[in-house]
């Protein structure tokens, strides 16, 4: 059997910026530890500005979060029908953002291409924002099934499965209408 001691441990790999160092985490806790990965690529950000006076921009009421996930996903598939394209070659998120110097809310919806150095399909759909939204808008309003907010046939697909339960396709469609009109 091993004896287990509290030795310190060299690491694996020489970092050429720091050949001599050693790793210090604690022996005694688990410390929680976020990897991230940085690439180039083409990004496009849509910023739909809201009146925080006029409609519910609470993100604990969780309208606001559904619509703006509901919002990226149907852009990644109208994105990928415009283009002809698998809508896997593009990817999307959102943010909220608080801007209390002009008392306003924006919900920034971003679109990347997923692939390093970029494929180009977001810098062409910048010259097309006006056809985007108008297919985001169909991809939000038909589901051929009817459903309630969301599912297979309209929103949900296997690359977006960790945020089913946050998409709602009528809370989308509200947000997309609201800034539209």
């Amino acid at each position: 059997e091993a004896e287990f001691t509290n030795q310190r441990v060299n690491q694996p790999y020489r970092h050429p910026l720091h050949p001599n160092t050693i790793c210090r985490h604690p022996s005694t806790r688990i410390v929680n530890t976020y990897l991230g990965h940085q690439f180039r690529t083409d990004l496009l950000v849509f910023e739909m500005a809201l009146d925080p006076y006029k409609i519910n921009t609470e993100t604990a009421g969780l309208w606001i979060k559904r619509a703006g996930q509901s919002v990226a996903e149907a852009m990644v598939l109208a994105a990928g029908r415009i283009l002809d394209i698998e809508f896997n070659e593009i990817k999307s998120g959102y943010r909220i953002r608080y801007d209390y110097n002009k008392r306003l809310v924006y919900v920034d919806v971003f679109l990347f291409d997923s692939l390093s150095s970029g494929a180009g399909y977001c810098a062409t759909l910048s010259e097309q924002t006006s056809k985007l939204l108008k297919e985001t808008e169909k991809v939000l309003e038909y589901c051929p099934k009817k459903c309630d907010s969301a599912c297979h046939d309209c929103l949900q697909h296997f690359w977006n499965q960790r945020v089913h339960t946050q998409l709602d396709r009528f809370a989308g469609l509200e947000l997309l209408k609201w800034c539209k009109n």
